[in-house]
């Protein structure tokens, strides 16, 4: 197993945090997503997305905590992270089917693309922490995890990299996205906010991932975060 150097989660205090459930128009319907648990106060990066503003956190605290990465170049470590856009096809659908032009309102363009594009959510981390090398996304909510930790021990075992950089985010950015992930849990889970990071050295070993994250059914879900959170957790708990 590559060596884990540090790890970091960022999750929402119970204790501080009341359930509630959320209220959306959707098609002229009145939508309820259930047993929900968001950030009550959280960092304030100044990006318009929670998503990006929780996954670049969790990426910085990691490696304040481990103090330093002790790369020689920016180039030396990648970043690798599992993360899902937001409703872009349903905005991109809206355009294909409307006669209007497309809007020349950069704002709202900007917000849109901060807010939806997993690849411009990754590259805020690189841009935070000066890492210049690969940035790679995974948005696939069953398998993202298990392809960002894949390909981080990859190019650590090619030595493309000294360091990888592996991490993931869930946030309450879009109600498309948070009634996609309602509808896979049973009723009494929560649907947490959350973002976590594991900071990975090589050790001259391949590591099974897949039998690593042990996908077991909590009551709270994280979303596409869930097995790298708990994963986090579990070396946390073996540390004490």
């Amino acid at each position: 197993m590559s060596k884990v150097i540090g790890c970091y989660n960022y999750l929402p205090d119970p204790s501080t945090t009341p359930l509630k459930n959320l209220e959306y128009e959707f098609q002229n319907k009145k939508v309820v997503v259930t047993k929900t648990q968001s950030f009550v106060e959280h960092p304030t990066l100044h990006l318009n997305s929670r998503n990006a503003t929780f996954l670049v956190h969790s990426v910085s605290e990691a490696i304040t905590r481990l103090k330093a990465l002790d790369l020689e170049s920016p180039f030396d470590a990648g970043i690798y992270c599992a993360i899902e856009g937001g409703s872009l096809d349903y905005f991109t659908a809206a355009l294909l089917n409307s006669h209007e032009p497309m809007p020349t309102d950069t704002l709202i363009y900007f917000e849109n693309l901060m807010k939806n594009s997993p690849s411009v959510m990754a590259g805020l981390v690189g841009i935070q922490t000066k890492i210049m090398g690969p940035i790679l996304t995974y948005p696939s909510r069953k398998n993202g995890v298990l392809h960002a930790l894949e390909q981080a021990e990859l190019h650590l075992e090619l030595g493309k990299i000294k360091k990888a950089i592996v991490a993931a985010s869930f946030a309450f950015d879009d109600p498309i996205l948070q009634i996609k992930e309602r509808n896979f849990l049973n009723k009494d889970q929560i649907l947490s906010e959350g973002s976590s990071c594991l900071l990975l050295a090589p050790n001259g070993s391949r590591t099974n991932w897949s039998s690593v994250l042990n996908m077991r059914t909590s009551s709270t879900s994280y979303g596409i975060a869930t097995p790298l959170i708990q994963l986090v957790q579990d070396i946390q708990n073996d540390k004490t």
